[in-house]
């Protein structure tokens, strides 16, 4: 009777712990990532046009630069002490993301504090590629 009276307290403890757990956040999309404002970091562009090496250019933001991604499809950014200008935006796929204007870049890398946009375009045998890094 002593054991049926154990076996039954650790079914108990066992039932009340696994009922207890944390239910697991789902991870958040790309589209629900990105939302916020963003401290605009460089511009990287590289080009290629054979048969000369590649040229790297980079041009950092300045103190105050920033884009701010908004749930209505609408980029607010700031560059160099600008007024606050807007484009749209909207998502081809989680991983891809066309800007009015500019362009459909890859999203290379997006982190809590750390977003990386490239986009590559090729013509003829000359390439040019364009890496924006944001942080928070």
């Amino acid at each position: 009777m002593k054991t049926l009276q154990i076996v039954c307290l650790l079914g108990i403890i066992t039932l009340g712990y696994t009922a207890c757990k944390k239910d697991k956040m789902p991870e958040k999309t790309n589209q629900e990532k990105i939302i916020g404002k963003w401290n605009y970091i460089s511009q990287a562009n590289e080009t290629t046009i054979p048969p000369n090496p590649t040229k790297t250019t980079t041009k950092p933001g300045k103190p105050g630069d920033y884009w701010s991604f908004a749930a209505d499809g609408k980029i607010y950014y700031v560059m160099n002490a600008s007024a606050e200008k807007s484009l749209g935006y909207n998502f081809n796929s989680d991983t891809e993301i066309s800007i009015s204007g500019e362009g459909a870049f890859t999203i290379s890398e997006l982190g809590e504090t750390r977003m990386i946009l490239r986009r590559t375009d090729e013509e003829s045998n000359n390439r040019y590629s364009t890496t924006i890094t944001l942080t928070r």
